[in-house]
């Protein structure tokens, strides 16, 4: 839904009764004088381009949407010794120093830099090594979480499946990588044999074997938390009817409607009589069959101008003036409006297309909620399957060193 965005407030006198049966015009004087509308203190203003937020990191339970639990318990450290905090700017720390510890498992520096990388590729076109910089503790932080969370559920596998199926699995899945991830990699990171592939992982403190390991941990993670967490409990007719009259304001939407605009800005203007003049002509060329958007083109006046003076979808209530707000949702679609005054200047506006308010139906909606029901579901049962896991599993972070339980 898209929001439009204007810098100015409007006020508009309309026209009584029903303006079908006689040709309006616009007369180059005003007739009477009408007051600058109150502009609200608080609107929508013009926007300048910013930096999105980093993207999310993928979590290793694809079936899901739901992250994984936030919290993680610190049972005991390693005995090899780490530094209290990772720098700022830069490196984590060395490619090699141990940054987490799971069930005896070590993870390295070099395992989360690797990450850190692909995901430094993906997005240098839009952002700094500066503003990456700045985001780099926390990329880390949740790198670690996701890579500590797998851990957790693979050594759930080695416990609760036999030792003897443990192998056949394994190769299983290797041959999987070898079949079709180094492949992907390759093709992924611009190289052609398994020999660059392997000297360019290792420049990142990584190896071929190391993603061919973190690539099976990942695979049976996905596939324990599949068999613990799919339940196959029914979701009721009751059950998705009480989702919805529980959220029933979720499933409204406001009115929305498409228009085009005509402008006359005063700062061109040597008084407002010369740009009543200039604004009734222009009217009065599109009533005499002239096409609008190409009137508001040749104007070169108005924020959307170039694109003939037409906005696309605008949400009833999202415009910073009220009046202006007030005609596009009363005045009749393919009407020109009168003459509408703001501040900034004189307007003539026509609706396109417009859409009323109303409610998403049950029925409509149901096929949605069950999906939400059973993701809600889902998540639940994760979070106690991982926090169960996290109090049977000793675990260390770098970035916990003064939050050790022994």
């Amino acid at each position: 839904m898209i929001r439009t965005i204007f810098t100015f407030g409007v006020a508009i006198l309309l026209l009584s009764g029903d303006t079908s049966a006689q040709p309006i015009s616009y007369p180059s004087t005003n007739p009477r004088a009408i007051p600058a509308p109150r502009v609200p203190a608080a609107g929508i203003g013009p926007r300048t381009a910013s930096l999105e937020k980093l993207p999310q990191i993928p979590n290793v339970y694809p079936q899901t949407n739901a992250a994984a639990p936030s919290a993680i318990g610190f049972v005991r450290s390693p005995t090899t010794a780490v530094s209290a905090a990772p720098r700022i700017k830069g490196q984590l720390c060395e490619l090699a120093q141990i940054v987490a510890v799971v069930g005896g498992e070590s993870i390295l520096a070099g395992d989360l830099e690797a990450e850190m990388l692909q995901i430094r590729e993906r997005i240098s076109e839009n952002v700094t090594d500066e503003q990456f910089d700045l985001q780099r503790p926390a990329l880390m932080k949740d790198i670690l979480k996701k890579r500590v969370d797998t851990m957790i559920v693979y050594q759930d596998f080695l416990r609760q499946i036999p030792k003897e199926r443990h192998g056949d699995l394994i190769s299983n899945i290797g041959q999987q990588f070898h079949e079709k991830q180094v492949a992907l990699t390759l093709k992924q990171n611009k190289v052609n044999t398994i020999g660059e592939l392997d000297t360019l992982l290792r420049s990142r403190g990584s190896s071929l074997q190391r993603l061919k390991r973190d690539f099976t941990e990942q695979v049976i993670a996905q596939q324990m938390v599949h068999q613990r967490v799919d339940a196959k409990k029914e979701i009721t007719h009751e059950e998705m009817l009480e989702y919805y009259q529980q959220r029933i304001a979720d499933y409204e939407f406001p009115a929305k409607a498409r228009w085009e605009e005509l402008v006359v800005e005063f700062l061109h203007y040597r008084n407002e009589q010369a740009a009543r003049r200039e604004i009734a002509e222009l009217g009065n060329e599109v009533l005499r069959g002239a096409p609008l958007n190409a009137v508001a083109k040749r104007s070169g006046q108005g924020p959307r101008h170039e694109q003939g003076g037409q906005y696309d979808w605008t949400t009833q209530g999202s415009l910073r003036s009220d009046p202006l707000d007030e005609v596009i949702f009363s005045l009749p679609m393919g009407k020109l409006s009168q003459i509408i005054r703001d501040d900034d200047g004189l307007h003539i506006i026509r609706v396109i297309e417009r859409t009323e308010a109303g409610r998403e139906s049950f029925k409509v909606a149901q096929v949605e909620i069950k999906k939400q029901i059973s993701d809600e579901r889902r998540k639940k049962r994760l979070d106690e399957y991982i926090g169960d896991l996290r109090a049977q599993t000793p675990v260390w972070t770098i970035f916990d060193e003064g939050k050790r339980r022994r």
